[in-house]
């Protein structure tokens, strides 16, 4: 209910958490890049929906690659090698990534806005700039900013600067991850499947 924001929602209706969706892949990941330097850990992602959408997709990542190709960060980027010609070498590129086990350890994320990853994210207590591009994305970011736990880029009108000055403000500004902590907890207190 918190995360929702809306306090009107009829007496018989219950919040328990999330429930998460289950991707058993197997899949390597290349941990020793991952802790080579003292510095945050971003993902970036667009889940499985923009699969459909592969032009979509790469400018997305093209945007994020420009923005973040010499800053002192670590990046994840849940993606094929083939999407760009060329990615940076502070990127660890991978179609598939162990997101569970990521998600611990990582000091933000840059994503479209789907549901799954997002509850997983905030159950961490891990902050969040959402750039939406369909569906339900949009409603999404907007939970995610009423509650505090990151910010909204627009996906049409994002350019280097915008995303450079967006993360940098999600990593050195401790309200975004105290608000996402915040929540994760509640959400674990909530209950899940099993209250339901």
């Amino acid at each position: 209910k918190e995360f929702c924001g809306d306090t009107h929602y009829p007496k018989h209706y219950h919040f328990t958490g999330p429930l998460f969706a289950s991707h058993p892949i197997e899949t390597t990941f290349d941990w020793h890049a991952f802790h080579r330097y003292q510095r945050p850990k971003i993902y970036v992602s667009t889940g499985t929906l923009l699969e459909k959408f592969g032009e979509t997709k790469k400018r997305f990542f093209t945007r994020i690659t420009e923005a973040l190709k010499d800053e002192n960060i670590t990046v994840v980027a849940a993606a094929d090698l083939s999407l760009l010609d060329w990615w940076p070498e502070n990127f660890i590129v991978q179609p598939y990534v162990p997101q569970s086990e990521l998600m611990p350890q990582l000091d933000g994320i840059i994503y479209h806005g789907g549901f799954n990853t997002v509850n997983q994210a905030l159950w961490h207590g891990v902050p969040l700039i959402i750039i939406p591009v369909a569906y339900d994305n949009f409603h999404i970011a907007s939970f995610v900013v009423n509650a505090g736990c990151g910010l909204r880029l627009s996906f049409k009108r994002v350019n280097t600067q915008a995303i450079q000055t967006a993360l940098y403000d999600l990593l050195n500004n401790k309200r975004y991850r105290e608000a996402a902590s915040k929540l994760g907890k509640i959400m674990r207190e909530a209950g899940g499947a099993e209250k339901a």
